[in-house]
């Protein structure tokens, strides 16, 4: 299982509006990925999660990206499909709400506004932080999905979701 970014957890601290890019471990392989993470320290709305693909300095490019919404207080996992290259960072975009952080961790790359997505777009680097944010390239297995109908589980393998 390939994942990138950190352990969505809760932190003693959080962090709100903007796009805000995890430095912790990158991608160390092209994968897609399908489970991303994140620990909420106040709901969210409007959120976006990304992998950006480093141009140097502090510039970045969306590679892929999908559209969540809302997000509840805590821990939640949302589905979703983005491709992954080796180096890549994931990030998400805040509209309202805050994520879990620490001051602790390599750093992070953060900008007030959306940009999700972007080309060539210039984050301010915060060191010593971490936000809650992970993705995974594989899905947790379905409790119970021996119930479901073969339709419904032929269309989970065609959605790449099984």
């Amino acid at each position: 299982m390939a994942i990138i970014g950190v352990d969505a957890i809760n932190r003693g601290a959080s962090l709100s509006v903007g796009t805000h890019i995890e430095a912790e471990n990158p991608a160390s392989e092209a994968f897609t990925v399908k489970l991303v993470k994140i620990y909420a320290n106040g709901a969210m709305t409007g959120v976006k999660v990304a992998t950006f693909e480093p141009l140097g300095g502090d510039n970045f490019t969306t590679r892929a990206s999908a559209v969540i919404g809302d997000v509840p207080i805590g821990y939640s996992e949302h589905i979703v499909s983005i491709a992954a290259e080796i180096g890549d960072y994931i990030g998400i975009y805040i509209g309202s709400g805050s994520i879990d952080r620490e001051s602790t961790g390599e750093g992070i790359w953060t900008i007030g506004t959306d940009e999700i997505p972007c080309t060539n777009e210039h984050l301010t680097w915060v060191a010593s932080r971490i936000i809650s944010i992970s993705g995974e390239s594989v899905l947790a297995p379905v409790v119970g999905i021996e119930n479901k109908s073969a339709n419904m589980g032929s269309k989970m393998v065609t959605a790449g979701l099984i």
